[in-house]
């Protein structure tokens, strides 16, 4: 795959389940609306269904071969790095934004084999992946657990990259999210109602704009039992509707205060 504004990343980590509740309302909205023709110039593939902030993919047979990648961006967000820009979204000079995740729809079970299957959300700028929360099934025995969460900042290979992953209960919906502290250039991240805090790490200066991308991973064989399975997931921009525990006085990307 060509290097574009989606690169995949693939995570290991887990998480405790709470019931999903909400979808993204239409007073902040970030639609995930990039057309054929952009998905193409970036040598990315479309999630098979996108409708506004929501994204379906089915567990599919990869017949052994490689990992399939679905990604989901915005329009404006291919247009302004296809122009040089980091991105379609203007950060705050200072005060804290965050980003939620919402995936009301995973496994029922655990893989019955070795096979990963993953959702992500990354925060990037430009071509480069700056920050990303993902949640990834991997059948045991290559992980201690069969659902992990990993939190990324400045990129899988970047110098003062960060990782940091946190053992989830099995669970088929949850939510988590990420948030930038403009003022101490620190980023922090919730798992399902827990503030798990910020990372030692900083964000880079002078990141002005940032974008948004939603990236699925799935790589099955055919003797796998999920397959046909459901993922559903649903990006949430509107402070109305955004229900993780943020820093006092954390806004979402149109200014609202959460």
């Amino acid at each position: 795959m060509k290097k574009g504004i989606i690169i995949g990343s693939v995570f290991m980590s887990a998480f405790v389940a709470q019931p999903s509740t909400a979808a993204p309302s239409c007073g902040c909205t970030y639609p995930l609306d990039a057309t054929a023709a952009q998905y193409s110039a970036f040598g990315a593939t479309p999630f098979p269904t996108i409708s506004g902030q929501t994204t379906m993919h089915h567990v599919i047979d990869t017949a052994g071969g490689p990992l399939t990648q679905y990604h989901a961006f915005s329009s404006s967000a291919a247009t302004a790095v296809s122009g040089g820009q980091q991105g379609d979204i203007t950060l705050p000079s200072s005060g804290i934004i965050a980003f939620e995740i919402e995936i009301s729809d995973y496994l029922s079970t655990n893989p019955s084999d070795s096979y990963d299957e993953g959702i992500t959300l990354q925060i990037r700028t430009g071509i480069d992946v700056l920050a990303a929360v993902g949640h990834q099934a991997v059948h045991p025995p290559y992980y201690a657990g069969p659902r992990t969460l990993a939190v990324l900042l400045n990129g899988a290979t970047a110098v003062g990259s960060e990782e940091t992953g946190t053992a989830l209960p099995l669970s088929d919906s949850f939510r988590y999210g990420i948030y930038f502290n403009m003022d101490t250039l620190k980023m922090g991240y919730t798992i399902n109602g827990v503030d798990k805090g910020y990372l030692a790490g900083n964000i880079p200066s002078g990141i002005s704009k940032v974008a948004i991308a939603v990236v699925g991973t799935t790589y099955a064989p055919s003797t796998e039992v999920l397959l046909g399975e459901l993922v559903r997931t649903s990006l949430v921009t509107d402070a109305s509707v955004m229900n993780q525990p943020y820093p006092s006085g954390a806004m979402d990307i149109c200014g609202n205060s959460i």
